[in-house]
């Protein structure tokens, strides 16, 4: 799985149709804020072009044998405390519960600590979110909170559990 799974610096190229699909598939958005964006070809180039003159945020395609299938990010760094948040989807869902995502974590988490000089992640998880949860967990994060009543989606409030590593 280790060989199979890249990470690699987002750039417009990789948008296609399918890929705007992810963001109108109630499965893929289920838990996330981009159910309540409208995602364009031309938002979403423009999003891509943002992360990549940004230094606090470091948006990056998750492949799978060169195939794109999701999305990592590494945000809001705060590089005199040396934290960052992360969040990520995998939005082709054949790809989903195989392990593809714990291995992205791991490979986010080394370029935290060895490119970016991070000494903590962190990163906000719904709390019907099992799947997310479970991921973070088996990568060493830790629930650090939680934050009530704190996230509405579908018109359902949740939870949000917050989660650290220290790297």
């Amino acid at each position: 799985m280790k060989d199979e799974v890249k990470l690699k610096i987002l750039k417009p190229n990789v948008l296609t149709k399918n890929v705007l699909d992810w963001y109108k598939d109630k499965d893929v958005i289920k838990f996330s804020d981009n159910q309540y964006r409208k995602i364009t070809m031309k938002s979403q180039t423009k999003y891509i072009n943002e992360c990549l003159k940004s230094d606090i945020k470091f948006l990056y395609g998750i492949f799978y044998n060169d195939y794109y299938i999701g999305n990592i990010i590494i945000t809001n760094i705060y590089y005199y405390h040396k934290t960052g948040e992360i969040s990520f989807f995998i939005g082709e869902k054949l790809f989903w519960g195989k392990g593809i995502m714990t291995e992205a974590i791991s490979k986010i988490i080394e370029i935290a600590k060895n490119e970016l000089n991070l000494k903590k992640l962190c990163a906000g998880v719904v709390s019907d979110n099992i799947a997310s949860i479970k991921t973070f967990e088996k990568n060493g994060f830790i629930k650090e909170g939680v934050r009530k009543n704190h996230l509405i989606y579908d018109e359902k409030v949740y939870d949000q559990f917050d989660y650290a590593l220290f790297l």
